[in-house]
């Protein structure tokens, strides 16, 4: 049972239970930073073009080496020079292997999903600030009439200032510029239609 459990079960913590928890806790805390620093170093290393630190291969010299040392070499690596042999299947049905899958995902993985996730913001936030600039200019286009531009300019301003506080976590000072900045390009296209 859990130090966890037992101290929600029983409604007490001892102190031995209590040191037993700090710790774990610690162990926990300093393993998600360290996957934190070797995702940072990941994603780092593929913007720069430059080798993943923390992933060893025997494409490089000091990999080999290591990889070797330990005979953790591919079965079909040649360098490996017969050090390492495949695992009979009795080994793999005997009760003694158990296949244990880690929870959630490796680094790689997140970091494609983190890209792929960028990446649709991206697209989706372009397309959304580029309808709010053409839908409004269209429409003063096709009516061009005083009223209709000057209410198409301030009703789409408080549309995107709205949107922009809802739907982002921009400071204030953030979204202030970027509603100036959208205003004043209508109030530019209004201008120059005049």
């Amino acid at each position: 049972m859990g130090v966890v459990h037992e101290i929600i079960t029983n409604n007490d913590a001892r102190p031995d239970q209590m040191e037993l928890a700090r710790k774990l806790l610690s162990e926990y805390v300093s393993a998600i930073r360290d996957f934190d620093f070797m995702t940072e170093k990941q994603m780092k290393a593929e913007q720069n073009g430059t080798p993943d630190p923390f992933q060893i291969t025997t494409k490089d010299l000091l990999g080999y080496y290591l990889m070797n040392d330990t005979e953790h070499c591919l079965l079909n690596d040649s360098r490996c020079q017969g050090k390492v042999s495949r695992p009979s299947e009795q080994h793999w049905k005997s009760d003694k292997y158990i296949y244990n899958i880690l929870p959630g995902f490796s680094r790689g993985e997140y970091n494609t999903r983190i890209d792929l996730a960028n990446f649709w913001e991206r697209i989706t936030m372009g397309l959304l600030g580029g309808l709010a600039l053409i839908g409004p200019m269209l429409l003063m286009v096709l009516h061009k009439d005083l009223l209709t531009t000057l209410v198409t300019a301030s009703v789409s301003t408080i549309l995107f200032a709205v949107a922009l506080s809802f739907f982002t976590q921009l400071q204030g000072q953030t979204v202030l510029a970027s509603v100036a900045a959208y205003a004043a390009v209508l109030v530019v296209f209004v201008g120059s239609n005049s």
